[in-house]
C-alpha cells in the first residue's frame, strides 16, 4: 500500500471551505500551501477528496501518507505524527460596523443577543459564560439576522465569515466586521501516518519547506490572497 513513485506524496482530505475543498480554486488555500511546502522540498503533492471519516480511513488503512488540515487530538497521536501548525481557524465574533462593541471578557456580553449554529461545537469559554443565545441553521442564516439587526453579534470561524460575506451575502460586505480577540484557534496541521516507512521523511521535507515560505514572504501573502 506504500508503494507510490518516491517524488509523489498523496494526502486524503475532505471539503471545508474556504480552507480547503475540491471546487476551490487550487484547493484551497491550505492545499496550496502544502503543496508549494512539499515542491520546495522535491516532492509533489496528490490529494484525494472524501467524506471525512473515509479520508481518516483511507489514511489509517495505509493508501494515503497522511491527511491535509487536521486537528490534534489524543487519539489520533496514536497513529498520526503532525507537521508545523499551518495557520489557524479563529472562532469568535461578527458584529454590525455601525454598532460596534468591545469587550474584555464574556460577561460584559451578558444581555446581548448572540446568535449561533443550531449542532456546532462553541468554545469552551463561550458556553461557560451562558449568554444569551439564538440559534440559526447555518452561518449564512447568521450573518443575514446580524445584518438585519436581529441579533447583536454572531459567533463564527472568521475565515469562514469572510468566504461567505464574498460568495453567499455580498451585499453585507463592509456592513459587517471580525471582533478581536479571537475566543478560540485551532490550529490546522498535515498528519502524516506513522506505520508508512518514509512518513519521517516526508514530515522533515513538509516541515523545511513550510520554514521556507514562512521565511520568504509566501506564506502571508498566500494567506492574505486568500483574504483570511
Amino acid at each position: 500500500p506504500w508503494a507510490h513513485a518516491a517524488e509523489t506524496v498523496t494526502l486524503a482530505s475532505t471539503e471545508y471551505p474556504p480552507y480547503y475543498g475540491s471546487s476551490l480554486p487550487q484547493g484551497g488555500v491550505i492545499a496550496e500551501i502544502a503543496r508549494q511546502a512539499f515542491k520546495r522540498t522535491g516532492y509533489e503533492l496528490r490529494i484525494e477528496w472524501y467524506p471525512w471519516a473515509r479520508a481518516l480511513k483511507t489514511a489509517q488503512e495505509g493508501s494515503a501518507d497522511g491527511l491535509l488540515g487536521v486537528w490534534r487530538s489524543a487519539e489520533r497521536e496514536r497513529w498520526l505524527t503532525y507537521s508545523q501548525p499551518l495557520p489557524a481557524n479563529q472562532v469568535g465574533f461578527f458584529g454590525r460596523t455601525d454598532s460596534l462593541i468591545s469587550f474584555k471578557s464574556m460577561d460584559e456580553l451578558k444581555g446581548r443577543r448572540i446568535g449561533i449554529v443550531r449542532g456546532y461545537l462553541n468554545p469552551k469559554a463561550f458556553d461557560e459564560a451562558h449568554l444569551n443565545t439564538d440559534e440559526a441553521s447555518d452561518d449564512t442564516t447568521n450573518l443575514r439576522k446580524l445584518g438585519a439587526g436581529r441579533v447583536d453579534l454572531i459567533l463564527i470561524d472568521k475565515g469562514v465569515a469572510q468566504y461567505l460575506l464574498r460568495t453567499a451575502v455580498p451585499e453585507l460586505q463592509g456592513r459587517l466586521q471580525w471582533l478581536e480577540p479571537a475566543i478560540e484557534t485551532f490550529p490546522l496541521y498535515v498528519g502524516f501516518v506513522k506505520a508508512a516507512p518514509r512518513h519521517e521523511r516526508l514530515l522533515q521535507a513538509f516541515n523545511r519547506g513550510l520554514k521556507e515560505l514562512e521565511r520568504d514572504g509566501t506564506l502571508q501573502r498566500l494567506v492574505t490572497d486568500a483574504g483570511l
